[in-house]
Order: C-alpha cells, then structure tokens, then sequence
C-alpha cells in the first residue's frame, strides 16, 4: 500500500519540543490516513477545557487492550505538535500489542540471553521487580533485537520488556510490562532518539523520586518561548516551577510543576519531566506534560487515572494530603537557584543523527554500555515504530517497583 503523503521528499524540522524528520502538517496528513487501520476513532483539542491555553489533544483509540489505554494525549507548544503527538502516542501503543507488530517472540533459557550479549550483562540489569527470581532451567520469552552501542549485532532481550501488554506470557515472569523506551517517529532514527531520551529521563526521575535535589530555575532567565509557557500558567492564577537537576549523563533535564492554590484543589499539583541534548527543548516538554497531566484529569478519560484514585482511595485522605504537601514543597523550595544560561546544552546537535549521537555518548560516559532497538513497525510502514532498551538503566516508580543494581545501591546506602 502506498500512502500519498510518503511520496513527499521528508527535510529536518526543529520544532519547540523536538527535532523531526518531516515537518508536522504532512506527519499528521500522513497519520489521518492510518488512524484507522490502527484503531483510531478520533483525535480532539482539549486545550479549552483548562483555563492555562497551552496545547493539549487527545486521541481516542476504543480497541485497546485491557491494561493499556483508550485514550491518549499529546503536547507541545503549538497545537500542531499536540496533535500530531496525539496521534503518535495511539499509532506506538497499538504497535505495542503482541500480535499487532512484526516481532515474534519465542522461549529460552537466561543463559540464552546473557550468551547474545557476550555475558557483559546480568538479569538485574533489567530492573526485575522485588522479591522476582529466575533459574537457570527456566525459560523466558524473548524477542530479537539490535545492540547499537557495541556492535553485538543481534540479541535477545525479555519480551516483557518490549510488549504491553503481555498477558499470554508463557515464561517466568520477572519485570512487569511497561511503555517506557516505546517511540514512535518519521524514520527509526528519529523514534529511536525519543526513545532514548524518555529512558534516560525515567532513569534519572527513578533517583529524584529517593532524592530530590533538583535546584529552581529563575524564571526571569529563560528563553522568551518557555517565558511564554510559564506566563500563561501565571496569568491563569495558577503557579508554574520549572527545576533542573544535574545528572549522570551531563543532558539538560527538567522538572515542571503546576500548581493550584493549596493541596486541597482536586487537581493540585501538575508534574512533568524533560531530558533532551537541547536545553530548550527539555525545558518545552517538561511544561507542556505538566500542564497534559492537569488536562488528562480534567478530561478523565485516560484509564490510569483512576488507578491513581484507587492508590489515594488506599492510602486515605489524610496520607494523601501529607503526600501532595511534601510534592509541593519540593516544587517551589528556592534555596538553590539556577539561570537558565548555566544549564548545559548541546548547540552541536542541530539533526537527528547527531542527537542520536550525543544520547549514544551520554549513555557511555554514564557506564551504560549498551543499547537495543526492537523495530516494532513492518519495513516501508510511513512511521517507524521502537521499543528502546538499555540495560543497567533504571525505571523505578512505587507501584510497580523495579529494582536494578543503581538503585539498590542507593537502597542499600540508606537513601
């Protein structure tokens, strides 16, 4: 099949909240075309039922497999990169689904696994979850994919890892399923560069949740487009933080905070993260998910939410209110600042390829040395689906409590 807007010669785009392979109105001409061979029904603007403005839509994707989701969303500075991100999001979770992509997995045993890396790995760099274990006679289900950091060439890696969600899992199970590294793009190289980059900032979020000492950016030095962003959740009478937290990979990342008046309003605190070599960019996204969060639960539609008010509903009220008190504190503790021109960036990256790149070295020069791409998509498909591993990297969040050997050092040290 031949998709009209494929034939377009595709040419580099930066945009506020990422570096693209093909400039938006032809991503999203292209993506209407497949929506609904990817069980898209309808994608919506629903900037307008906040009162900040910034862009947020949602796409509505009803075939979703219990223990994914329905319903997504997408940010970004213009409603244009909104929209197209709402989109992505659906099109990269439904490749996400055994069965609805061009990977197969198979059983093997671990030291199956460990042998296709040259024995440079153990399971728990992974991050299994607490209290998981597995031995040697027991089989696990695999999928193949591609080493980029070391030029391995093909290995296998646990299928948890890859699918989401996996409930006809035959093997032992060990991690959990999750999106984290699942991307989505106009060429592999560019759905593999947001894949790296959300893996990095899981990794670095997984510390902060132990220890927090990130350091208030002086929002009277940034740049005139993030200054926009933080006006517009200021004029709506809200308050808007934006934090920069030094890091193993030396890469811009940041922490967004919008907040109500008090930790009584329904939606009281709004949080979002960014880490991208190009500081501006990192800093756009961070914003713009705190202010989708707030929209995601204005909207309700998203099915994680109301996860989050069984776990509230669990701990009580008053826990609850402790809880989202100590997360307002750490927004807007100011007794460290930091101007936006000290933040490292990387001018250098001015492509794809060399973000790809300067993610690649960051990894590196964190003592992570290997990285695996599992291309989710078929070849010649007008967008390129990833699911991006790294192991050793860390994605620790309470619910589901994924350990690897960093953060159990951390726990060991009493952090």
């Amino acid at each position: 099949m031949t998709f009209i807007y494929q034939l377009k010669q595709m040419t580099e785009v930066r945009l506020s909240s990422s570096l693209r392979a093909r400039n938006v109105s032809d991503s999203i001409a292209l993506a209407i075309e497949i929506a609904k061979s990817r069980g898209i029904s309808r994608v919506v603007d629903t900037t307008w039922l906040d009162r900040i403005g910034i862009p947020v839509f949602a796409s509505i994707r009803p075939d979703g497999a219990k223990g994914t989701l329905c319903v997504h969303a997408g940010k970004g500075y213009t409603s244009d990169e909104a929209k197209i991100g709402a989109y992505m999001e659906a099109i990269e979770f439904s490749f996400a689904q055994p069965g609805r992509n061009v990977v197969p997995w198979s059983l093997k045993k671990p030291m199956d696994v460990l042998k296709s890396f040259h024995g440079n790995i153990q399971f728990s760099d992974f991050a299994p979850r607490l209290g998981k274990r597995i031995s040697v006679d027991d089989e696990i289900a695999v999928v193949e994919g591609t080493e980029l950091l070391t030029g391995l060439g093909m290995v296998l890696v646990p299928a948890e890892l890859v699918y989401h969600p996996f409930f006809e899992n035959p093997g032992v199970r060990l991690y959990g399923t999750t999106t984290n590294g699942l991307a989505s793009g106009n060429t592999v190289d560019e759905a593999t560069v947001h894949g790296l980059a959300e893996v990095m900032e899981r990794h670095v979020r997984s510390f902060e949740i132990l220890d927090d000492n990130s350091t208030l950016v002086r929002p009277d030095t940034v740049p005139p487009r993030i200054g926009s962003m933080i006006s517009r959740v200021e004029m709506a009478g809200l308050r808007c933080h934006l934090r920069f937290s030094t890091n193993p990979f030396g890469l811009p990342y940041f922490s967004a905070y919008v907040l109500e008046r008090d930790e009584f309003s329904p939606i009281s605190v709004g949080a979002g993260f960014g880490l991208h070599p190009i500081s501006d960019i990192a800093a756009v996204r961070a914003i713009a998910e705190a202010v989708q969060g707030r929209l995601s639960h204005i909207h309700g539609g998203r099915d994680d939410i109301i996860k989050r008010v069984d776990v509230s509903n669990d701990l009580g009220r008053e826990a609850e209110l402790l809880a989202i008190k100590r997360l307002r504190e750490i927004a807007s503790r100011a007794t460290d600042n930091i101007a936006f021109a000290d933040i490292p960036t990387f001018d250098r990256v001015n492509s794809i390829s060399s973000a790809q790149q300067c993610l690649l070295d960051a990894l590196w020069g964190a003592d992570l040395k290997h990285v695996v791409r599992v291309v989710l998509s078929p070849p010649g498909y007008p967008f390129a689906i990833v699911k991006v591993l790294v192991p050793g990297a860390e994605m620790y969040e309470p619910k589901l409590q994924r350990v690897g050997p960093r953060i159990l050092k951390e726990f060991q040290n009493g952090r």
